[in-house]
């Protein structure tokens, strides 16, 4: 079942962006109803409300701590709304549809196109969680997005098992491979989060998360 985090905040923090991005949020009313129903889907066990409101919230502290001013701040909130309303499980697919869905949606609220251009940009740059380094609001999105990984053992077992869940059509063979090989490729970076304040925040953790389950993966006995 699907977490359904705080019911409201999505569409609010959603029609608060349009607003900030000088579109109607009275026009991105249905867009962001569109969006709680979407991640509501009883078919989500990660990628559903919960997750999108966490990121939301993150983004926001994020946001602050970097000085990210009022635009800047909404464009990341529109995005992390938008960056998983299409989820078939098919990495670069779903985040060019996402994309596509977020530049309409604004469009139609009334949003200039440099500002739904610009969110579906970021949209797209969590394909690969890579930004460049004087793109401080992508990289406020993508640490937000992976401020999962940090969590304290108990919390990221729940984020693990939930991404196995909507998984489960994928046989325990091929799921350790691609989950060892995503794990192994993650702790290879230099920096797996962009910003400072991410590091600070959850750089440990989530080595320790991530090397904790990819022994668990490799372990034929586990």
């Amino acid at each position: 079942m699907a977490d359904t985090g705080s019911v409201g905040e999505l569409a609010e923090a959603w029609r608060c962006a349009v607003r900030a991005l000088g579109g109607d949020s009275e026009l991105a009313a249905g867009s962001g109803a569109e969006l709680e129903h979407i991640y509501a889907s009883p078919s989500r066990s990660y990628h559903a409300t919960g997750h999108i409101v966490q990121v939301l919230r993150d983004s926001q502290a994020l946001s602050r701590e970097c000085g990210l001013d009022s635009t800047d701040t909404a464009t990341v909130i529109a995005a992390g709304c938008a960056h998983d309303v299409v989820y078939r499980g098919h990495a670069g697919e779903d985040e060019r549809a996402s994309a596509q869905w977020a530049r309409q949606a604004l469009s139609a609220a009334g949003v200039p196109a440099c500002s739904s251009d610009r969110v579906a940009e970021l949209v797209l740059m969590t394909i690969d969680h890579q930004a460049p380094p004087s793109d401080l609001p992508a990289a406020v999105l993508l640490d937000a997005d992976l401020a999962v990984l940090g969590g304290e053992p108990s919390d990221y077992g729940r984020y693990l098992a939930s991404v196995r869940q909507e998984y489960r059509h994928v046989g325990e063979a091929d799921w350790r491979s691609g989950r060892a090989a995503v794990l192994r490729a993650l702790l290879d970076r230099e920096q797996l989060y962009l910003t400072v304040a991410g590091r600070h925040q959850w750089s440990q953790a989530a080595r320790r998360n991530m090397q904790a389950e990819l022994a668990a993966l490799e372990d034929p006995d586990s």
